[in-house]
C-alpha cells in the first residue's frame, strides 16, 4: 500500500498524474535540440519564465485568478519507503504563494529529491508541476504542438501531461548538470482537454540528486 506525503494542497492535481505516470505515452513525440520561448500571443498555450519574476504559469483560456498555473508539488512513496523534496528556503503560507519563495531564491524552481524503495519494490516518486484546466487545442484544423523547458537535473526525469482521456504523454529528459533547453514536438491534439503538466522523478532503486527548472513554453501550430 502506498503511502503519500506532502500533497501541497494538490492532491487532486497529483491524482491526475498518477493514472498518466503509469505508461509511457512517449510515441508521437520527437525531441529538438533547441528552444524557443514566445510571449503569450494566440498561438501560445501556456508561457512561464523565472527571471522574469514570474510567480505563476500563463495558461491560455484559464482564469488566471483560479488554480491554473499555480506551481505544486508532490511526493509518494510505499510504507517503508521515501519520497521527498528539500527546498532550499521555507516555503510560502498559502496555495497560490506555496513556491514563490523558492522562484525568487532560484531564479527558478530549484531543490533535491530523496527516493527510497520499500521492500514491496513500489516505485517512490516527487513531482513538480501546474494544473493546466481550462487549455484545450479546439480547432477546424489539426494541430500540431511544441513544448519547451528550460532545465538542469542531476538523474533523468520526465514531463508527464494528463489529458484526463487517456491521451497524456510522458516525454523523457536527461540529466543534464548545466542549464539546457529541449523541445518536443506532439501531433494531432485537436479537441483534446489537458488537466496538469508535472517533471516527475521516480526510480525502481534508491536515488538522491538536484534539480532546477526556470523556463517553460508551449505553442502550437496549424498543420498543413
Amino acid at each position: 500500500m502506498k503511502k503519500i506525503t506532502k500533497l501541497s494542497l494538490v492532491a487532486f492535481a497529483a491524482m491526475n498524474v498518477f493514472t498518466a505516470c503509469s505508461s509511457d505515452k512517449s510515441a508521437g513525440v520527437t525531441e529538438e535540440a533547441d528552444g524557443r520561448f514566445d510571449s503569450l500571443n494566440a498561438n501560445t498555450l501556456l508561457a512561464w519564465s523565472a527571471s522574469a519574476k514570474q510567480y505563476r504559469v500563463a495558461v491560455s483560456g484559464a482564469e488566471q485568478s483560479g488554480s491554473a498555473g499555480v506551481w505544486r508539488y508532490f511526493e509518494e512513496a510505499g510504507e517503508g519507503g521515501i519520497a521527498e523534496i528539500s527546498w532550499p528556503v521555507s516555503l510560502g503560507s498559502t496555495e497560490e504563494t506555496l513556491l514563490n519563495p523558492v522562484i525568487d531564491h532560484c531564479q527558478g524552481i530549484c531543490g533535491k529529491f530523496r527516493l527510497k524503495t520499500d521492500s514491496s519494490g513500489e516505485k517512490p516518486r516527487v513531482g513538480i508541476g501546474f494544473s493546466i484546466e481550462g487549455l484545450n487545442f479546439s480547432s477546424q484544423d489539426e494541430v500540431q504542438t511544441k513544448l519547451c523547458v528550460e532545465y538542469s537535473s542531476s538523474a533523468a526525469l520526465k514531463i508527464v501531461t494528463d489529458f484526463g482521456d487517456d491521451v497524456g504523454f510522458a516525454l523523457k529528459l536527461r540529466a543534464s548538470e548545466e542549464m539546457r533547453e529541449r523541445c518536443s514536438v506532439y501531433s494531432r491534439m485537436n479537441g483534446s482537454v489537458a488537466e496538469s503538466i508535472y517533471f516527475v522523478f521516480e526510480s525502481d532503486k534508491d536515488l538522491e540528486g538536484s534539480f532546477n527548472i526556470s523556463k517553460i513554453n508551449w505553442v502550437k501550430e496549424v498543420l498543413q
